[in-house]
């Protein structure tokens, strides 16, 4: 079991995206355990982090990351870029 700030949790997920959400949900769903769901950063208030389309309008951006990827063959050569 984790402890944050004196309280016990059975569960941690790590990351509140789709796939971390919905495992937290489900694990909650046994009212006999408790979920810890951490997610970092503060909450995205542009509508472009609200839009899957729009987001290449994050990049470079505070709500960014940083991180680049590798140019492979499988997606012709390119990555994302600066």
């Amino acid at each position: 079991a984790a402890q944050v700030s004196g309280k016990s949790f059975d569960f941690v997920v790590v990351g509140a995206g789709s796939a971390g959400a919905v495992c937290a949900a489900r694990l909650s769903e046994d009212p006999n355990v408790s979920v810890l769901l951490i997610e970092a950063g503060d909450e995205a208030t542009t509508i472009h982090a609200k839009i899957p389309a729009a987001c290449g309008k994050l990049q470079n951006t505070d709500l960014d990351w940083g991180f680049f990827t590798e140019r492979q063959e499988s997606n012709y050569g390119q990555g994302l870029k600066n």
